[in-house]
Protein backbone atom coordinates (compact mmCIF):
# COMPACT_ATOMS: atom_id res chain seq x y z
CA UNK A 1 0.00 0.00 0.00
CA UNK A 2 1.78 3.64 -0.87
CA UNK A 3 1.98 5.74 2.06
CA UNK A 4 2.16 9.46 1.39
CA UNK A 5 2.06 12.00 -1.50
CA UNK A 6 3.31 11.76 -4.92
CA UNK A 7 6.48 13.36 -5.45
CA UNK A 8 5.33 15.79 -7.79
CA UNK A 9 2.30 16.51 -5.74
CA UNK A 10 5.41 17.12 -2.77
CA UNK A 11 7.56 19.13 -4.96
CA UNK A 12 3.98 21.51 -6.43
CA UNK A 13 3.87 22.18 -2.50
CA UNK A 14 7.02 23.20 -1.79
CA UNK A 15 7.28 25.50 -4.82
CA UNK A 16 3.48 26.76 -3.82
CA UNK A 17 5.08 27.24 -0.34
CA UNK A 18 8.49 29.08 -1.63
CA UNK A 19 5.98 31.59 -3.75
CA UNK A 20 3.64 32.66 -1.15
CA UNK A 21 5.99 35.42 0.19
CA UNK A 22 6.05 36.75 -3.23
CA UNK A 23 2.86 36.80 -4.28
CA UNK A 24 1.75 37.75 -0.23
CA UNK A 25 4.60 40.76 -0.78
CA UNK A 26 2.95 42.15 -3.96
CA UNK A 27 -0.64 42.03 -2.53
CA UNK A 28 -0.72 43.32 0.48
CA UNK A 29 3.04 45.31 0.18
CA UNK A 30 6.66 45.17 1.72
CA UNK A 31 5.10 46.18 5.20
CA UNK A 32 3.28 43.26 5.77
CA UNK A 33 6.11 41.52 4.34
CA UNK A 34 8.30 42.20 7.00
CA UNK A 35 5.60 41.15 9.69
CA UNK A 36 5.56 37.95 7.49
CA UNK A 37 9.58 37.32 8.00
CA UNK A 38 9.25 38.20 11.50
CA UNK A 39 6.50 36.05 12.03
CA UNK A 40 8.86 33.19 9.89
CA UNK A 41 11.46 33.65 12.63
CA UNK A 42 9.00 32.97 15.48
CA UNK A 43 7.77 30.27 13.65
CA UNK A 44 11.00 28.69 12.73
CA UNK A 45 12.08 28.99 16.08
CA UNK A 46 9.87 27.17 17.87
CA UNK A 47 9.57 24.32 15.08
CA UNK A 48 12.93 23.33 15.80
CA UNK A 49 12.73 24.21 19.16
CA UNK A 50 9.92 21.45 19.71
CA UNK A 51 11.39 18.68 17.01
CA UNK A 52 14.58 18.81 18.51
CA UNK A 53 13.21 17.78 21.71
CA UNK A 54 11.15 15.24 20.43
CA UNK A 55 14.66 13.73 18.85
CA UNK A 56 14.99 12.39 22.71
CA UNK A 57 12.11 10.45 22.38
CA UNK A 58 12.38 9.01 19.05
CA UNK A 59 16.02 8.18 19.43
CA UNK A 60 15.12 6.19 22.76
CA UNK A 61 14.95 2.81 21.43
CA UNK A 62 11.55 2.75 23.73
CA UNK A 63 9.62 -0.43 22.48
CA UNK A 64 6.22 1.13 22.77
CA UNK A 65 6.95 3.52 20.14
CA UNK A 66 9.72 1.10 17.78
CA UNK A 67 7.99 -2.30 18.69
CA UNK A 68 4.80 -1.41 16.06
CA UNK A 69 6.71 -0.47 13.40
CA UNK A 70 10.44 -1.50 13.93
CA UNK A 71 13.23 0.24 15.50
CA UNK A 72 14.68 0.51 12.12
CA UNK A 73 11.84 2.86 10.62
CA UNK A 74 11.92 5.02 14.29
CA UNK A 75 15.31 5.41 13.88
CA UNK A 76 15.12 6.38 10.23
CA UNK A 77 12.66 8.94 10.79
CA UNK A 78 14.91 10.37 13.87
CA UNK A 79 17.85 10.91 11.30
CA UNK A 80 15.28 12.01 8.44
CA UNK A 81 13.72 14.83 11.48
CA UNK A 82 17.11 15.61 12.05
CA UNK A 83 17.60 17.25 8.26
CA UNK A 84 14.41 19.12 9.50
CA UNK A 85 15.65 20.93 13.10
CA UNK A 86 18.55 21.74 11.19
CA UNK A 87 17.34 23.10 8.21
CA UNK A 88 14.22 24.89 10.65
CA UNK A 89 16.93 26.12 12.90
CA UNK A 90 18.57 27.99 10.15
CA UNK A 91 16.00 29.86 8.71
CA UNK A 92 14.99 31.02 12.15
CA UNK A 93 17.92 33.79 11.62
CA UNK A 94 17.60 34.06 7.81
CA UNK A 95 14.11 34.80 8.69
CA UNK A 96 14.70 37.71 10.91
CA UNK A 97 17.35 39.02 8.22
CA UNK A 98 15.20 39.54 5.87
CA UNK A 99 13.20 41.22 7.97
CA UNK A 100 13.27 44.88 6.76
CA UNK A 101 16.00 44.33 4.74
CA UNK A 102 16.08 46.04 0.78
CA UNK A 103 18.10 43.56 -1.11
CA UNK A 104 20.24 40.15 -0.06
CA UNK A 105 23.34 42.44 0.63
CA UNK A 106 21.58 44.15 3.22
CA UNK A 107 19.91 41.26 4.56
CA UNK A 108 23.51 39.45 4.64
CA UNK A 109 24.46 42.33 7.01
CA UNK A 110 21.77 41.73 8.90
CA UNK A 111 22.52 38.46 9.74
CA UNK A 112 25.89 39.03 10.55
CA UNK A 113 24.72 41.04 13.24
CA UNK A 114 22.27 38.92 14.48
CA UNK A 115 24.44 36.26 14.84
CA UNK A 116 27.59 38.17 16.16
CA UNK A 117 25.51 40.08 19.02
CA UNK A 118 26.78 38.98 22.50
CA UNK A 119 23.19 38.88 23.29
CA UNK A 120 22.03 36.37 20.98
CA UNK A 121 25.56 34.08 21.65
CA UNK A 122 23.34 31.15 23.38
CA UNK A 123 21.33 31.12 20.00
CA UNK A 124 24.47 31.04 17.44
CA UNK A 125 26.57 28.84 19.88
CA UNK A 126 23.32 26.28 19.75
CA UNK A 127 23.04 26.56 15.93
CA UNK A 128 26.78 25.86 15.57
CA UNK A 129 25.95 22.60 18.13
CA UNK A 130 23.33 21.51 15.98
CA UNK A 131 25.76 21.69 12.87
CA UNK A 132 28.63 19.93 14.79
CA UNK A 133 25.99 17.17 15.88
CA UNK A 134 24.96 16.49 12.79
CA UNK A 135 27.92 16.60 10.62
CA UNK A 136 29.44 14.36 13.29
CA UNK A 137 25.85 11.71 12.88
CA UNK A 138 26.62 12.19 8.71
CA UNK A 139 30.17 11.49 8.74
CA UNK A 140 31.09 8.46 11.04
CA UNK A 141 31.20 6.45 8.94
CA UNK A 142 33.82 8.54 6.36
CA UNK A 143 35.34 9.60 9.75
CA UNK A 144 35.87 5.79 11.17
CA UNK A 145 35.04 6.78 14.66
CA UNK A 146 34.37 3.89 17.12
CA UNK A 147 31.03 3.35 18.69
CA UNK A 148 31.87 4.34 21.99
CA UNK A 149 33.13 7.88 20.92
CA UNK A 150 30.35 8.40 18.38
CA UNK A 151 27.54 7.96 20.50
CA UNK A 152 28.96 9.93 23.52
CA UNK A 153 29.75 12.03 21.73
CA UNK A 154 26.34 12.49 20.21
CA UNK A 155 24.60 12.30 23.25
CA UNK A 156 27.06 15.20 24.82
CA UNK A 157 26.15 17.61 22.03
CA UNK A 158 22.31 17.11 21.96
CA UNK A 159 22.31 17.85 25.56
CA UNK A 160 24.09 20.88 25.02
CA UNK A 161 21.97 21.93 22.07
CA UNK A 162 19.12 21.98 24.15
CA UNK A 163 20.97 23.19 26.79
CA UNK A 164 21.67 26.46 24.46
CA UNK A 165 17.99 26.30 23.36
CA UNK A 166 16.51 26.96 25.78
CA UNK A 167 18.59 29.53 27.47
CA UNK A 168 18.23 31.50 23.97
CA UNK A 169 14.44 30.97 24.19
CA UNK A 170 14.06 31.81 27.51
CA UNK A 171 16.05 34.75 26.58
CA UNK A 172 14.58 36.15 23.50
CA UNK A 173 11.16 34.01 22.84
CA UNK A 174 8.72 36.38 23.10
CA UNK A 175 5.83 33.68 22.26
CA UNK A 176 7.04 31.48 24.53
CA UNK A 177 7.04 34.03 27.38
CA UNK A 178 3.78 35.35 26.39
CA UNK A 179 1.66 32.62 25.46
CA UNK A 180 0.38 30.28 28.31
CA UNK A 181 -0.15 27.42 25.88
CA UNK A 182 3.46 27.29 23.87
CA UNK A 183 5.18 28.05 27.39
CA UNK A 184 2.94 24.76 28.52
CA UNK A 185 3.65 22.89 25.40
CA UNK A 186 7.31 23.99 25.81
CA UNK A 187 7.58 22.61 29.13
CA UNK A 188 5.65 19.40 28.33
CA UNK A 189 8.16 18.98 25.68
CA UNK A 190 11.06 20.07 27.33
CA UNK A 191 10.17 17.50 30.51
CA UNK A 192 9.55 14.44 28.12
CA UNK A 193 12.86 15.05 26.42
CA UNK A 194 14.49 14.57 30.44
CA UNK A 195 12.66 11.66 31.10
CA UNK A 196 13.73 9.84 28.03
CA UNK A 197 17.53 10.90 28.64
CA UNK A 198 16.85 9.54 32.60
CA UNK A 199 15.08 6.40 31.56
CA UNK A 200 17.97 5.46 28.51
CA UNK A 201 21.21 6.80 30.27
CA UNK A 202 20.10 6.11 34.37
CA UNK A 203 17.21 4.02 35.07
CA UNK A 204 18.27 1.45 31.95
CA UNK A 205 21.64 1.09 33.88
CA UNK A 206 20.35 0.70 36.94
CA UNK A 207 18.17 -2.22 36.07
CA UNK A 208 20.27 -3.48 34.19
CA UNK A 209 22.41 -4.35 37.75
CA UNK A 210 19.19 -6.37 38.85
CA UNK A 211 19.13 -8.67 35.59
CA UNK A 212 21.30 -11.46 36.64
CA UNK A 213 22.60 -12.23 33.04
CA UNK A 214 25.77 -14.64 32.96
CA UNK A 215 27.49 -15.74 29.78
CA UNK A 216 27.06 -19.67 30.52
CA UNK A 217 28.61 -20.75 27.11
CA UNK A 218 30.08 -19.46 24.06
CA UNK A 219 30.72 -22.27 21.19
CA UNK A 220 32.25 -21.41 17.13
CA UNK A 221 29.48 -21.78 14.30
CA UNK A 222 31.71 -20.73 11.56
CA UNK A 223 35.00 -18.64 10.88
CA UNK A 224 34.21 -15.21 13.18
CA UNK A 225 30.97 -16.48 13.74
CA UNK A 226 29.96 -17.51 17.48
CA UNK A 227 27.33 -18.64 19.10
CA UNK A 228 26.77 -17.18 22.69
CA UNK A 229 24.32 -18.23 25.45
CA UNK A 230 23.14 -16.16 28.32
CA UNK A 231 21.47 -17.54 31.27
CA UNK A 232 19.56 -15.56 33.62
CA UNK A 233 19.94 -16.24 36.87
CA UNK A 234 17.57 -13.75 38.51
CA UNK A 235 15.57 -10.87 38.46
CA UNK A 236 12.62 -10.22 36.41
CA UNK A 237 11.86 -12.51 33.53
CA UNK A 238 13.03 -11.85 29.90
CA UNK A 239 9.61 -11.71 27.97
CA UNK A 240 10.39 -11.75 24.00
CA UNK A 241 9.18 -12.80 21.25
CA UNK A 242 10.88 -14.82 18.52
CA UNK A 243 12.56 -12.33 15.99
CA UNK A 244 13.40 -10.14 18.48
CA UNK A 245 16.45 -8.64 19.27
CA UNK A 246 18.10 -6.67 22.29
CA UNK A 247 21.21 -4.26 23.02
CA UNK A 248 23.36 -6.49 25.12
CA UNK A 249 26.60 -5.51 27.25
CA UNK A 250 29.69 -8.01 28.07
CA UNK A 251 31.11 -7.35 31.55
CA UNK A 252 31.03 -3.34 31.77
CA UNK A 253 27.51 -2.39 32.37
CA UNK A 254 27.86 1.41 30.47
CA UNK A 255 25.26 2.27 27.76
CA UNK A 256 28.01 3.37 25.67
CA UNK A 257 29.50 0.08 24.99
CA UNK A 258 25.99 -2.38 24.09
CA UNK A 259 25.73 -3.46 20.83
CA UNK A 260 22.70 -4.62 18.80
CA UNK A 261 22.23 -8.83 18.60
CA UNK A 262 19.20 -10.70 17.60
CA UNK A 263 17.77 -13.69 19.81
CA UNK A 264 18.58 -17.15 18.00
CA UNK A 265 16.34 -18.83 20.77
CA UNK A 266 12.73 -19.66 21.06
CA UNK A 267 10.71 -17.90 23.98
CA UNK A 268 9.99 -21.53 26.08
CA UNK A 269 13.69 -21.63 26.04
CA UNK A 270 14.29 -19.40 29.18
CA UNK A 271 15.99 -18.38 31.43
CA UNK A 272 18.65 -19.39 28.48
CA UNK A 273 18.83 -16.95 25.73
CA UNK A 274 20.88 -17.70 22.56
CA UNK A 275 22.72 -14.99 20.52
CA UNK A 276 24.60 -15.46 17.33
CA UNK A 277 27.28 -12.70 16.95
CA UNK A 278 29.32 -12.02 13.98
CA UNK A 279 33.11 -10.72 14.36
CA UNK A 280 32.83 -6.97 12.77
CA UNK A 281 35.12 -4.90 14.66
CA UNK A 282 34.77 -2.91 18.20
CA UNK A 283 33.92 -5.35 20.97
CA UNK A 284 32.72 -8.06 18.65
CA UNK A 285 35.88 -8.76 18.07
CA UNK A 286 36.71 -10.03 21.65
CA UNK A 287 33.49 -12.63 21.56
CA UNK A 288 35.18 -15.87 21.28
CA UNK A 289 37.30 -14.80 24.80
CA UNK A 290 34.55 -14.08 26.35
CA UNK A 291 34.50 -16.52 29.66
CA UNK A 292 31.61 -18.42 31.27
CA UNK A 293 30.19 -16.40 34.48
CA UNK A 294 31.40 -12.91 32.23
CA UNK A 295 28.30 -10.89 33.64
CA UNK A 296 25.99 -8.86 30.87
CA UNK A 297 23.10 -6.44 30.75
CA UNK A 298 19.89 -6.25 28.15
CA UNK A 299 18.10 -3.79 26.58
CA UNK A 300 14.84 -5.42 25.06
CA UNK A 301 13.51 -6.81 23.65
CA UNK A 302 13.22 -4.68 20.81
CA UNK A 303 11.72 -5.23 16.76
CA UNK A 304 9.01 -6.37 14.85
CA UNK A 305 10.49 -9.08 13.07
CA UNK A 306 8.13 -11.39 14.69
CA UNK A 307 5.04 -13.88 13.59
CA UNK A 308 2.48 -12.91 16.62
CA UNK A 309 -0.42 -10.59 15.73
CA UNK A 310 0.10 -11.42 11.80
CA UNK A 311 -2.86 -13.02 9.70
CA UNK A 312 -1.18 -15.18 6.87
CA UNK A 313 -1.94 -18.83 6.17
CA UNK A 314 1.97 -19.68 5.15
CA UNK A 315 5.46 -18.07 6.83
CA UNK A 316 8.07 -17.59 4.28
CA UNK A 317 11.60 -17.13 6.28
CA UNK A 318 14.75 -15.78 4.37
CA UNK A 319 18.06 -15.34 5.96
CA UNK A 320 21.43 -14.25 4.82
CA UNK A 321 24.37 -14.47 6.69
CA UNK A 322 24.55 -13.83 10.34
CA UNK A 323 20.80 -13.34 9.87
CA UNK A 324 20.20 -16.61 10.99
CA UNK A 325 19.94 -15.63 14.23
CA UNK A 326 16.39 -14.45 14.09
CA UNK A 327 15.51 -16.95 11.35
CA UNK A 328 16.48 -19.86 13.83
CA UNK A 329 14.90 -18.39 16.70
CA UNK A 330 11.63 -17.90 15.01
CA UNK A 331 11.62 -21.70 13.82
CA UNK A 332 12.37 -23.07 17.24
CA UNK A 333 9.62 -21.57 18.58
CA UNK A 334 7.04 -22.37 15.66
CA UNK A 335 8.20 -25.99 16.24
CA UNK A 336 7.61 -25.36 20.17
CA UNK A 337 3.94 -24.22 19.33
CA UNK A 338 3.21 -27.08 16.40
CA UNK A 339 2.59 -24.70 13.85
CA UNK A 340 0.74 -25.85 11.88
CA UNK A 341 0.82 -23.61 8.42
CA UNK A 342 3.45 -24.75 6.13
CA UNK A 343 6.78 -22.87 6.69
CA UNK A 344 9.02 -21.99 3.93
CA UNK A 345 13.03 -21.25 4.63
CA UNK A 346 15.94 -19.78 2.47
CA UNK A 347 19.29 -19.61 3.69
CA UNK A 348 21.90 -17.73 1.32
CA UNK A 349 25.41 -17.28 2.58
CA UNK A 350 28.36 -16.19 1.24
CA UNK A 351 29.91 -19.62 1.82
CA UNK A 352 28.99 -23.36 2.15
CA UNK A 353 31.18 -22.81 6.25
CA UNK A 354 28.43 -20.20 7.24
CA UNK A 355 25.37 -22.64 5.86
CA UNK A 356 24.53 -23.07 10.50
CA UNK A 357 22.00 -24.66 11.66
CA UNK A 358 21.59 -26.90 8.54
CA UNK A 359 21.08 -30.16 10.59
CA UNK A 360 18.97 -28.52 13.20
CA UNK A 361 16.68 -27.58 10.09
CA UNK A 362 16.35 -30.73 8.60
CA UNK A 363 15.46 -32.15 11.80
CA UNK A 364 12.46 -29.74 12.91
CA UNK A 365 10.64 -30.89 9.45
CA UNK A 366 9.40 -33.90 11.58
CA UNK A 367 7.54 -31.13 13.85
CA UNK A 368 6.24 -28.77 11.24
CA UNK A 369 5.05 -28.58 7.27
CA UNK A 370 8.60 -27.48 6.19
CA UNK A 371 10.25 -26.65 3.19
CA UNK A 372 13.91 -25.44 3.01
CA UNK A 373 16.19 -24.09 0.30
CA UNK A 374 19.88 -23.50 1.01
CA UNK A 375 21.75 -20.70 -1.59
CA UNK A 376 25.39 -19.67 -1.25
CA UNK A 377 25.70 -16.47 -2.71
CA UNK A 378 27.53 -13.16 -2.45
CA UNK A 379 24.87 -10.42 -1.39
CA UNK A 380 24.47 -8.29 -5.19
CA UNK A 381 25.34 -4.43 -5.08
CA UNK A 382 22.78 -1.87 -2.86
CA UNK A 383 19.61 -1.09 -5.41
CA UNK A 384 20.08 -4.34 -8.02
CA UNK A 385 18.19 -7.00 -8.70
CA UNK A 386 20.03 -10.93 -8.19
CA UNK A 387 18.29 -13.57 -10.52
CA UNK A 388 19.34 -16.31 -8.09
CA UNK A 389 17.17 -15.55 -5.91
CA UNK A 390 14.36 -15.79 -7.96
CA UNK A 391 14.61 -19.58 -8.31
CA UNK A 392 14.78 -21.15 -4.97
CA UNK A 393 12.09 -18.24 -3.98
CA UNK A 394 9.76 -19.57 -6.48
CA UNK A 395 10.68 -23.23 -5.74
CA UNK A 396 9.06 -22.05 -2.19
CA UNK A 397 6.13 -20.19 -2.97
CA UNK A 398 5.16 -23.25 -5.24
CA UNK A 399 1.57 -24.05 -3.84
CA UNK A 400 1.14 -21.23 -1.48
CA UNK A 401 -1.22 -18.30 -1.93
CA UNK A 402 1.35 -15.23 -2.24
CA UNK A 403 -1.75 -12.38 -1.07
CA UNK A 404 -1.98 -14.85 1.51
CA UNK A 405 1.86 -15.22 2.74
CA UNK A 406 4.01 -13.75 5.08
CA UNK A 407 7.97 -13.13 4.78
CA UNK A 408 10.17 -12.12 7.34
CA UNK A 409 13.53 -11.28 5.84
CA UNK A 410 16.48 -11.09 8.13
CA UNK A 411 20.24 -10.41 6.48
CA UNK A 412 22.39 -8.13 4.70
CA UNK A 413 20.87 -4.70 3.61
CA UNK A 414 20.96 -5.31 -0.29
CA UNK A 415 19.97 -8.76 0.08
CA UNK A 416 17.11 -8.03 1.69
CA UNK A 417 16.17 -4.84 -0.69
CA UNK A 418 16.72 -7.96 -4.06
CA UNK A 419 14.78 -10.23 -2.48
CA UNK A 420 12.09 -7.97 -0.98
CA UNK A 421 12.07 -6.91 -4.61
CA UNK A 422 11.66 -10.32 -5.78
CA UNK A 423 8.53 -11.62 -3.80
CA UNK A 424 7.08 -8.38 -4.91
CA UNK A 425 7.21 -9.54 -8.45
CA UNK A 426 6.09 -12.89 -7.60
CA UNK A 427 2.80 -11.80 -5.83
CA UNK A 428 3.62 -11.13 -2.11
CA UNK A 429 2.09 -7.56 -1.59
CA UNK A 430 4.09 -5.00 0.29
CA UNK A 431 2.52 -5.32 3.15
CA UNK A 432 3.40 -9.08 3.86
CA UNK A 433 6.81 -8.51 3.53
CA UNK A 434 8.68 -7.98 6.76
CA UNK A 435 12.73 -6.92 7.49
CA UNK A 436 14.70 -4.50 9.65
CA UNK A 437 17.78 -2.87 9.04
CA UNK A 438 20.60 -2.12 11.86
CA UNK A 439 22.25 0.75 9.54
CA UNK A 440 18.97 2.53 9.88
CA UNK A 441 18.92 4.00 6.41
CA UNK A 442 16.02 3.75 4.22
CA UNK A 443 16.20 0.69 1.69
CA UNK A 444 15.99 1.92 -2.08
CA UNK A 445 13.33 -1.10 -2.85
CA UNK A 446 9.41 -0.14 -2.86
CA UNK A 447 9.19 -0.27 0.61
CA UNK A 448 12.09 2.41 1.31
CA UNK A 449 10.55 4.66 -1.47
CA UNK A 450 6.74 4.40 1.16
CA UNK A 451 8.81 5.12 4.23
CA UNK A 452 10.42 8.38 2.21
CA UNK A 453 7.51 9.39 1.49
CA UNK A 454 5.53 9.32 4.85
CA UNK A 455 8.67 11.19 6.00
CA UNK A 456 7.97 13.53 3.84
CA UNK A 457 4.61 13.83 4.17
CA UNK A 458 4.50 14.25 8.56
CA UNK A 459 7.42 17.33 7.81
CA UNK A 460 5.39 18.83 5.41
CA UNK A 461 2.63 18.98 7.69
CA UNK A 462 4.78 20.55 10.03
CA UNK A 463 6.50 22.98 7.08
CA UNK A 464 2.82 23.73 6.76
CA UNK A 465 1.92 24.91 9.71
CA UNK A 466 5.33 27.11 10.30
CA UNK A 467 4.28 28.79 6.89
CA UNK A 468 0.38 29.33 8.05
CA UNK A 469 1.54 30.64 11.27
CA UNK A 470 3.77 33.40 9.15
CA UNK A 471 1.26 34.42 6.91
CA UNK A 472 -0.92 35.64 9.87
CA UNK A 473 1.56 38.22 9.73
CA UNK A 474 0.88 39.11 6.18
CA UNK A 475 -2.52 39.56 7.47
CA UNK A 476 -2.13 41.71 10.44
CA UNK A 477 0.24 43.63 8.49
CA UNK A 478 -1.96 44.56 5.90
CA UNK A 479 -5.15 45.06 8.32
CA UNK A 480 -2.92 48.13 9.95
CA UNK A 481 -1.24 49.47 6.44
Amino acid sequence: MRQGLPGPLLGLLYCAAALAPLAAAAAFGPEALDEFWIELGSATGLTAGAMLLLQFLSSGRFESIAGRVGLDVTIGFHRFAAAAVLLAALLHPLAFAAAGAENPGSALARLWHLLAAPSLLTGTLALLTLLALLSLAWGRQRLALPYQIWRAGHGLLAALAVLLLADHALRHGSYLLSHPVTMSVGAALAMLALASLTEVWVLRAIRARHQGWRVEAVRPLAPKLWEVILRQRHGQPFHFEAGQFAWVVFGGRHPLNDNPFSIASAPAEWPDLRLVIREAGDMTGNVGALAPGTPAALDGPHGALTVQGRTADAILLVAGGVGIAPIIGILRSLAAKGEPRPVRVLVATRSTAEQVFHEETAGLAARLDLRAEHLVQAPPPAGAASPAFAGPLATLLRGLEPGRTLALLCGPAAMMEAVAGELERQGLPDANIRYERFDYGAPHDRHGRSMRRAFLLVLTGVACGALAFALRGLAGGAATG
